[in-house]
């Protein structure tokens, strides 16, 4: 017969071996989706060139550190402005090639590089740059808080 030391350990194994199988089912968080889905609608509106859309994107309150801004950008008619402006540099668009989301109850962040792609001078030009936005949960849509991008240094 089994000693109770041994029924312990056998116990302890399955119930660790079950706690590791479930943990490798775990779903990712919906979550990180969400913000990794207003972060691609970000992308696609700037790629369509749509500042009303991107202005749209931000909370009322939020903050911009745009690649190019020299200051702070904090209004609604600011965050549209500075969008109007990227929508006039020929094929402009971004492409995001790293992520990685931090979701922390309603407030989130995703951090990660992009790259900005224009035409001049009939050349393609590439401008890779570093991003953080900052979402909060507002009446259930995630919006940005505060947005920092800033070129990579050469």
């Amino acid at each position: 017969m089994p000693s109770t030391m041994s029924r312990l350990r056998t116990w302890f194994a399955i119930a660790l071996l079950t706690s590791l199988a479930a943990c490798a089912n775990v779903q990712p968080d919906a979550r990180i989706q969400a913000i990794q889905d207003a972060t691609n609608a970000w992308r696609d509106a700037f790629d369509r060139h749509d500042p009303a859309t991107l202005a749209g994107l931000y909370a009322n309150d939020a903050v911009l550190w745009g690649t190019v801004a020299t200051t702070p950008i904090t209004t609604n008619a600011g965050l549209i402005e500075y969008f109007t402006r990227a929508a006039s540099v020929p094929q402009a668009h971004v492409i995001i090639n790293a992520t990685y989301v931090r979701v922390m109850d309603d407030f989130a962040t995703n951090s990660g590089t992009y790259t900005f792609v224009s035409s001049q001078d009939g050349q393609i030009v590439t401008r890779p740059a570093r991003f953080t936005f900052t979402y909060r949960r507002i009446d259930g849509r995630w919006l940005i808080v505060a947005h920092h991008s800033s070129l990579l240094p050469k």
